[in-house]
């Protein structure tokens, strides 16, 4: 039930505020957390992945900002798309790519840390419905459950080298193999 207010409230206040500071420091108690719970260097590796989509909503948000003080440092139009780069909109545009990292950052970690079973039991406290309990809590074990079969069918690929082509060697070894067996 703790967790489950804790990212409720990391959630609210994220959403609830454009102040880049108050996000930063968010972020830095995020980072804190995840220290605490010794699962910082797999939360910082999972976090990294999302860093392209992170450039993606600040680049877009900073050509295309509503936030518009300063000069404009660059300015086009293309077709009906009209772009213009002021320090304000970079400076917004950095503000809600903070604010993704950190919704992102509180996501991962209570996934990494909560059991399907904590978490259907402290919606249940919170007097959740049972059904949306027990569909949120199946969406939480879903996911951990696939993460687990990516990591298998990753690791089976490992050793495996591909051909020109892209098939598996050791299907062709195979496929080659068979096609004699059959031939004699």
């Amino acid at each position: 039930r703790t967790k489950t207010l804790l990212l409720i409230a990391f959630v609210c206040c994220a959403m609830l505020t454009v102040n880049t500071t108050i996000n930063v420091t968010l972020f830095l108690a995020l980072a804190a957390l995840a220290t605490a719970s010794g699962a910082f260097q797999h939360w910082l590796k999972l976090l990294w992945r999302t860093a392209p989509l992170i450039v993606l909503i600040v680049a877009f948000d900073s050509l295309f900002s509503h936030v518009a003080w300063g000069p404009v440092l660059f300015s086009a139009q293309l077709w009906i798309l009209r772009m213009s780069v002021t320090p304000g909109g970079i400076a917004y545009a950095l503000t809600i790519g903070v604010r993704f990292l950190t919704l992102i950052g509180i996501s991962v970690l209570f996934i990494m840390t909560t059991q399907f079973e904590d978490f259907v039991a402290g919606l249940r406290k919170l007097r959740v419905p049972y059904l949306l309990a027990l569909s949120l809590g199946l969406a939480l074990r879903s996911i951990t459950l696939l993460t687990a079969d990516l990591k298998a069918i990753i690791g089976e690929y490992d050793g495996i080298i591909f051909s020109d082509a892209g098939v598996p060697v050791v299907l062709l070894h195979h496929l080659k193999h068979n096609q004699v067996l059959h031939e004699t």
